[in-house]
């Protein structure tokens, strides 16, 4: 008894045991008996279409090249379809279910990447092998590196979004012989999530739609750039240089180290453009909201330059030259300001307060109607230094608003993007 279950169990054994007699058999069935021809579109009805599924698995994002506008990445497509010209009855070959043929021994459809950088190139290599099986699913999955055109939109630089489409087309067929499928899985971008230092994978997806006739693949990947590098090597130095070149109108006028710490900011601001300029968009379709901010804060700096030299110039002058009306308007305005508070009012007599070259406020009692009579006497007593002085604390209060509101008008208006 048990010598007939031996027999029997390697009867069984062998029966559904595959030699290599079985895949000879099968490759001469197929290639040489019934003449398979790889020219031949792979439908026994050439009047009917056949249907090419894709999926796309993206392996990484290698880069962005911002001046050509090109998306570098490196994926795989799952491609298949049915060959009818390829079925086999598997009990006929030892119960064979599939085989692996090189890709350039069989029809496969001529895909190609439509918006590609470089001259058109067919997918997959001689040495990939395509999974055939008895019913005549093929599977060939071609590994290639993907050069794809992709618009730069530079507005938002470094906390921008680039949309990026990536279009496959069966090249000779219209959309009557060959039309293009999304397979199971559409994209898979689970190996490519942190594959790039400085772009992150925000979000992918892939449609199939037809343009004149013919039949089309377009997988779109959203990135985003990584702007930590960009926030610590660009945008907070401009902003410290920024201060620095704003506490040159803390500095009195009459010192002579204020032109040179204006100019050597100013320098320092100058030097540091040269060095982060390769870090910036070099496109000129658009204007990034950064470079607005760094040619306001240059433009003050420039400012701050041209007016330091001209408050020391006239800071020096005698009290005998009449001092310019402007001067006089905002010394008396910041005389108003620092005295708001200490101005009081006893038995409908308002006592004006009045500063000392020591900085003590004393109290004029004057009546209210002298009031007008007290502002052009108070004119008459402002001299050079203290026009400049007052003309230095307004553009130091002035700046300091501008840089607060460019930098957070900045830093919203890119955040507004998401």
């Amino acid at each position: 008894m048990k010598h007939v279950l031996f027999i029997f169990a390697i009867c069984i054994a062998y029966a559904y045991c595959q030699t290599d007699t079985d895949v000879k058999n099968l490759l001469t069935n197929l290639f040489t008996t019934q003449s398979y021809n790889k020219l031949v579109r792979p439908t026994r009805n050439q009047s009917e279409p056949t249907a090419i599924w894709i999926e796309f698995f993206l392996y990484g994002i290698n880069g962005f090249d911002e001046i050509q506008q090109k998306l570098t990445t490196t994926a795989y497509l799952e491609i298949y379809w049915y060959d009818e010209l390829l079925a086999w009855t598997p009990s006929s070959y030892g119960n064979l279910s599939d085989i692996f043929l090189p890709q350039e021994d069989i029809w496969r459809p001529d895909i190609a990447l439509e918006n590609g950088f470089k001259d058109l190139e067919s997918l997959g290599s001689k040495f990939i092998h395509a999974e055939v099986e008895n019913d005549g699913l093929v599977l060939w999955k071609p590994f290639h590196v993907f050069n794809s055109r992709c618009k730069l939109d530079s507005t938002y630089f470094p906390f921008e979004k680039q949309s990026c489409d990536i279009d496959f087309v069966a090249w000779a067929f219209d959309e009557s012989e060959v039309y293009l499928e999304v397979g199971t899985d559409g994209v898979n971008t689970e190996i490519a999530i942190d594959s790039n230092g400085q772009w992150e994978l925000v979000s992918s997806s892939i449609v199939s739609f037809s343009d004149e006739g013919v039949s089309q693949i377009r997988a779109t990947l959203v990135i985003k750039r990584k702007p930590l590098f960009f926030i610590i090597n660009i945008i907070l130095p401009i902003v410290l240089l920024s201060i620095l070149n704003i506490f040159t109108f803390q500095i009195p006028a009459d010192i002579g180290e204020r032109m040179g710490y204006t100019v050597t900011v100013w320098l320092s601001f100058a030097v540091f453009l040269t060095i982060i300029s390769a870090s910036l968009p070099q496109s000129s379709d658009t204007i990034p909201v950064l470079s607005i901010y760094i040619i306001i804060q240059l433009s003050i700096g420039t400012f701050s330059v041209l007016l330091s030299a001209w408050l020391s110039r006239i800071v020096g002058r005698s009290d005998d030259s009449p001092v310019y009306l402007l001067l006089k308007k905002i010394a008396l305005l910041k005389r108003r300001m620092h005295c708001a508070c200490s101005s009081r009012k006893v038995d409908n007599i308002v006592q004006h307060c009045k500063i000392d070259q020591n900085g003590d406020v004393h109290f004029n009692a004057k009546n209210e109607t002298d009031s007008t009579k007290r502002e052009k006497s108070d004119e008459s007593k402002i001299d050079w230094k203290e026009g400049v002085a007052a003309l230095d604390f307004t553009c130091f209060w002035i700046f300091i608003i501008v840089l607060i509101i460019s930098t957070l008008a900045m830093l919203m208006t890119s955040a507004l993007q998401d």
